[in-house]
């Protein structure tokens, strides 16, 4: 009854050179009851709506900060149709990206307020990326009118007095916790993956990124969200199955899947 709550199926598909969706799938084993899959760059979106298909897989649509050289009108009007489809449970990932530099900053601040006032226009949760980038993603979000919208700050890895500032904000902040909870070198993400409030968790496995140990260097994959789960118990001085219920409803409150 696990939900990876962030990854990204084209990526894996494409890194594990798998031929179409059923692969894809056998190679996720075990598979999570669901998936959000994440597609954040224009050329993937209509991969995303065959991907939907599969009863398990829901889709979020947006540009990340890295694509945001690519932002146009007519990308614009190609997110917004797909952002229209039944499976389609979120905008994003959208934000900030400043440890990259993929695309220039002042470009990554327009897009992602374009992209954040879409979502909130739309009322589509959003799945937030941002990365040695805090102050300016706290200020576009100060700025916007957050009041009764859902934000997924995916892969936090940010230290805790930034989440107090993005929980202070007056939306629902849910924080996304990955494989790095296994890292030997993660001890202050731990400490923050501890501290959040447990009806703001949620986990995912970014993948084909970040995967666990033991699988450190290999392809990850949905199915290994439950050796994150089991990190995040552990963290969290819980047992898995008092942590599971948890982060399956969160998931549930947040995207509806």
């Amino acid at each position: 009854m696990l939900i990876d709550t962030h990854c990204h199926l084209e990526m894996i598909q494409e890194k594990a050179k798998l031929t179409d969706l059923a692969q894809l799938l056998e190679f996720c084993t075990p598979l999570p009851e669901r998936m959000v899959h994440v597609a954040c760059h224009p050329d993937v979106f209509e991969q995303a709506v065959a991907f939907m298909e599969d009863p398990r897989i829901f889709a979020t649509f947006g540009v990340h900060p890295h694509e945001a050289s690519l932002y146009t009108p007519a990308v614009e009007a190609d997110l917004l149709c797909h952002l229209k489809h039944p499976k389609a449970v979120a905008l994003g990932e959208i934000g900030l990206d400043y440890h990259y530099d993929m695309s220039p900053r002042e470009i990554q601040r327009t897009v992602f307020q374009r992209q954040l006032a879409l979502a909130l226009e739309l009322n589509k949760p959003v799945v937030l990326h941002t990365r040695d980038a805090e102050e300016d993603t706290l200020q576009i979000l100060s700025e916007a009118p957050l009041a009764g919208h859902k934000i997924h700050v995916h892969c936090y890895t940010g230290p805790l007095p930034f989440a107090e500032k993005l929980l202070a904000l007056p939306a629902e902040i849910y924080f996304g916790f990955t494989g790095i909870l296994t890292f030997k070198n993660a001890d202050e993400i731990r400490a923050v993956a501890a501290a959040i409030p447990q009806n703001r968790i949620l986990t995912e496995t970014d993948s084909p990124f970040l995967a666990p140990i033991p699988f450190r260097g290999k392809t990850a994959h949905p199915g290994m969200i439950g050796i994150v789960l089991e990190a995040f118990a552990k963290v969290r001085g819980m047992s898995v199955q008092e942590l599971e219920p948890v982060c399956r409803e969160n998931a549930r409150a947040f995207y509806g899947v």
